[in-house]
């Protein structure tokens, strides 16, 4: 169950700076990461037609899933070592 107290809060907002660092090293020209989508959506599909919508779904898809992972890692990390 989620509680507000002080550690979740501290996790959600050092989790927020994680995720939007990373949303914006990967939204800003040119990207490394970008090539693994760019790889999927090439293997996938032989169109060209809706090759940017797919690689943003999987950047934005990748920036939740590192969201809740770090979520969770550090408000783990701060329970077991008793901080905040």
């Amino acid at each position: 169950m989620f509680t507000l107290n002080k550690r979740n809060i501290i996790a959600l907002l050092l989790a927020s700076l994680i995720t939007i660092g990373f949303l914006w090293c990967v939204f800003t020209p040119p990207s490394l990461f970008n090539a693994l989508p760019f790889e999927i959506h090439e293997s996938m599909h032989s169109n060209l037609s809706s090759e940017n919508i797919f690689i943003r779904q999987f950047d934005v898809f990748s920036a939740i899933i590192l969201f809740v992972l770090s979520y969770i890692i550090l408000r783990n990390c701060f329970k077991t070592f008793d901080l905040f």
